[in-house]
């Protein structure tokens, strides 16, 4: 009786230092849920190697059988073929049932929060632009998301939205987005900057009461952080977004956009600047010269009388278009030198 209680305190010993060296590898669980449904797979993990320990010793002589529990009776050869086999309890697997006990109902709950399929039918708008179906999978988050309705569905957030792109998207198409996000959060106006940067601040909190609503442990937490506190709500394009990605990144500090600068009674808005070296990075979009011929043609006209105007007052002027950005490094480097310049001067 005493060694069948010292075997038995064992197993109960060794079950819960597997189980509390689990959790402890873990660290941080997001919900109380996650905690259970991993002590559940641990739980089958540690009953499969206990099976395959017990059918090995088993088949061991007596002389190598494992001592901390009586040996198995040894079986003649005659016997093989009407002696029934030994039964060896397992856990069942999530796709049988499970006994009815309290954490086992709770496991089997957890079992149905998969994946949903969702199907989205193929959208025509003005028979010119068709967006194809798409089917989405979908599951249910560790812990509760803000969400709106729109058009009847239960989206998130915008502010959440521009979280997980900044998490989950990398900074080239994160940082963009958030500078877009904030500036219509915002409604930015360069035309009245002190209301729209007060605006600005106030939606960068937003963006930031958003991130801190998630996990601690969330896949991204650091870079969004990064990228919310610098997005600018005056890039007014992706590109200017990433040249301005691009200078930050390069250690760059004093940058401003949307600089409003007047010379002999004209009003000119630098994409960006940096005001006390008087340089300027002016990015050209194609959207920015107009759709006809004449259009563009005025646009050219109007750029360069601008850019005349900037240099007779002292500005450095540098263009920056798309192909560039596949070398953006030149761009910086070039920045850097008119800095040098200046600085040297």
């Amino acid at each position: 009786m005493l060694r069948r209680v010292v075997y038995t305190t064992n197993a109960i010993e060794s079950l819960n230092y597997q189980l509390r060296k689990i959790t402890k590898n873990r660290g941080h669980f997001p919900s109380e849920e996650a905690a259970v449904k991993l002590l559940w797979l641990g739980i089958c993990n540690i009953e499969d190697k206990r099976a395959a320990q017990r059918l090995t010793d088993a088949g061991k002589p007596p002389q190598q059988t494992n001592r901390t529990h009586p040996p198995h009776p040894r079986t003649h050869h005659h016997q093989l073929e009407t002696s029934p086999r030994p039964t060896h309890h397992r856990l069942p697997r999530p796709n049988h049932p499970l006994p009815l006990t309290p954490i086992h109902r709770k496991i089997d709950r957890l079992s149905r929060k998969c994946p949903t399929l969702v199907h989205f039918p193929e959208v025509v708008i003005d028979d010119s632009i068709r967006i194809p179906s798409v089917c989405v999978r979908t599951c249910r988050p560790g812990r509760p998301v803000s969400s709106i309705e729109y058009l009847g569905f239960r989206i998130a957030t915008p502010a959440r939205v521009v979280v997980d792109c900044a998490r989950l998207l990398n900074e080239q198409h994160g940082f963009p987005i958030a500078c877009a996000g904030l500036a219509h959060a915002c409604q930015f106006d360069r035309f009245r900057q002190d209301e729209s940067r007060a605006r600005q601040e106030e939606s960068r909190g937003e963006f930031h009461e958003a991130l801190a609503a998630t996990s601690l442990n969330t896949i991204g937490r650091g870079r969004a952080r990064w990228v919310i506190d610098r997005a600018d709500a005056g890039c007014e394009s992706p590109g200017e977004a990433l040249v301005l990605l691009a200078l930050l990144r390069a250690g760059i500090t004093g940058l401003t956009t949307q600089e409003e600068v007047r010379i002999d009674g004209r009003t000119y808005f630098i994409d960006i600047a940096l005001p006390a070296l008087k340089i300027a990075i002016e990015f050209d979009g194609r959207i920015k010269y107009g759709e006809t011929v004449s259009q563009v043609h005025d646009s050219i006209e109007a750029e360069q009388r601008r850019q005349r105007d900037l240099e007779r007052a002292g500005w450095k002027v540098i263009r920056v278009r798309w192909s560039d950005l596949k070398l953006i490094d030149e761009v910086v480097a070039q920045v850097v030198v008119a800095i040098r310049a200046k600085v040297g001067r």
